[in-house]
């Protein structure tokens, strides 16, 4: 016998509430998928760290240094990710679907703009920072709605709680991509814009918002519309005995790859933010050394002391340093709205391991100036972070879910779709948020962001168990 995990949950009118059961089969689902994430996380910071570069830089070493990462993030948004787009929309949707569920494509904006508004008023009334208001917005708002709602419901279709017969998954993942069709336009207009601000603190001008359209997600999502409102080409491109199945067949291969590879350019982007072993061991003997010099030495000494290791840390950290901002690989660079199409030259490192001790000491000099290190988002705006999205934004998706869909969903599939948008309501930052900002040259973004989805992941394991099963008591109770 399986055990359950209860919630009671007390509504309006209800003077004696209702409860729900979900076997700890979803629990287990919920810490496997956080613990495939941090797998994924200790691989990238792996491969973020070795091999190490001569200089001791973490940007410069690596299987993947910074100045690939950004052709990385370019392959993603610009060839993986539109083969997934394609293929997953035109593979799951139909004309039936549309008709029966066309008021989750006007779902998207609307909980965006809902969700935009709340993380705007939690950031004024906890005076955070105004140099990080956006990057929190961004954070909040642009959520993974595919490949974590997925996980999640082929797990729920097994629960005897969500009695939607034999095909319950294959019907719930049809209804996943309708919504994805809004999320991308808003992302690749709004979202691409908006780190545009970020990077170059200028709002692009309206002709470069509207040419955002032309980028290759947002074509892939036209081209997959079109298919789909076409019967007879969909089963030409999609059908296992289609006449242009083998061109199918090839983009789900790239398209599969995209999940995994996203989740790793983010581990790596990560391992970069936190720098490499020698920074992390120099932290901690810096640290174990300020201790045993605060007991040994009096005031004055440990003054004396804290300088001297201020001053080791400072040398170490100018080695940590390199050309990415002279190379245009940096994210300070204002002129993007003119060299997003220019490729790099980064690839040719400027501390490299046969120049003199004499050119080495005047490159990190150089470097030292040119480069400015990542600053991390203050711990109050890590918390408030996590808290708003994985706790307050789930609770506003939901009360308008469940306050407006009974009115506006209607037929024999309103307990999927019902269930499908509550689902995706609860997931932590898209991966792709990380790979735009590290095309777009907005690595400080990029690493800022990352810090805080790792919280997210951790402090989620609580939060997608329990809003689940909320979720799945509002729907089937």
């Amino acid at each position: 016998m399986s055990t359950t995990t209860t919630i009671g949950v007390t509504t309006v009118g209800d003077a004696g509430g209702f409860s729900f059961s979900l076997s700890s089969g979803l629990a287990v689902t919920a810490a496997k998928t956080v613990g495939s994430v941090f797998l994924i996380f200790i691989v990238g910071i792996l491969a973020s760290w070795f091999p190490s570069h001569p200089s001791k830089s973490v940007h410069l070493s690596g299987i993947l240094p910074q100045s690939s990462i950004r052709n990385v993030a370019k392959l993603c948004t610009n060839i993986l990710i539109p083969c997934l787009g394609f293929v997953s929309l035109g593979s799951t949707l139909t004309i039936d679907i549309i008709k029966e569920a066309w008021p989750m494509v006007i779902w998207t904006p609307v909980h965006m703009i809902a969700c935009g508004i709340v993380a705007t008023i939690l950031y004024k009334v906890a005076c955070l920072p105004q140099k990080y208001f956006t990057e929190f917005c961004v954070g909040c708002v642009f959520t993974n709605v595919v490949s974590m709602p997925l996980v999640m419901l082929e797990v729920l279709c097994a629960q005897e709680e969500v009695d939607e017969g034999a095909n319950c998954f294959e019907r719930a993942a049809s209804f996943v991509f309708l919504p994805v069709m809004s999320w991308i336009f808003i992302f690749w207009t709004i979202g691409l814009s908006t780190i545009r601000y970020i990077r170059t603190g200028t709002m692009p001008r309206a002709k470069k918002v509207a040419l955002s359209l032309l980028n290759p997600a947002v074509i892939a999502n036209i081209l997959a519309l079109i298919v789909v409102l076409i019967p007879p080409l969909q089963r030409i491109l999609f059908d296992s005995d289609g006449a242009l199945s083998f061109v199918i067949s090839s983009m789900r291969i790239f398209g599969n790859s995209s999940v995994g590879m996203m989740s790793l350019l983010m581990a790596i982007t990560l391992g970069k933010s936190i720098g490499g072993p020698h920074a992390i061991l120099n932290y901690i003997r810096n640290c174990c050394r300020q201790g045993d010099d605060n007991k040994s030495n009096d005031d004055s000494c440990e003054s004396c002391s804290t300088e001297k290791g201020n001053d080791n840390s400072t040398s170490q950290s100018n080695m940590d340093l390199e050309m990415d901002i002279v190379i245009n690989s940096d994210g300070d660079n204002n002129n993007d709205d003119d060299n997003d199409n220019i490729e790099d030259s980064s690839d040719i490192s400027v501390l490299d391991s046969s120049s003199s001790p004499r050119g080495m000491e005047s490159d990190l000099e150089h470097a030292t100036e040119a480069y400015e290190a990542t600053e991390s988002w203050p711990i109050l705006v890590v918390v408030v972070f996590v808290l708003t999205s994985m706790v307050i934004m789930p609770l506003v998706r939901l009360g308008i879910l469940f306050g407006v869909g009974d009115y506006i969903f209607s037929g024999p599939n309103k307990s999927i779709i019902l269930l499908v948008l509550g689902i995706q309501s609860l997931s932590p930052t898209a991966n792709i948020v990380i790979a735009l900002c590290q095309q777009l040259r907005a690595r400080q973004m990029a690493e800022r962001v990352s810090r805080a989805i790792i919280v997210q992941y951790l402090f989620g394991i609580a939060t997608l168990l329990i809003f689940t099963a909320l979720v799945v008591g509002l729907v089937y109770n």
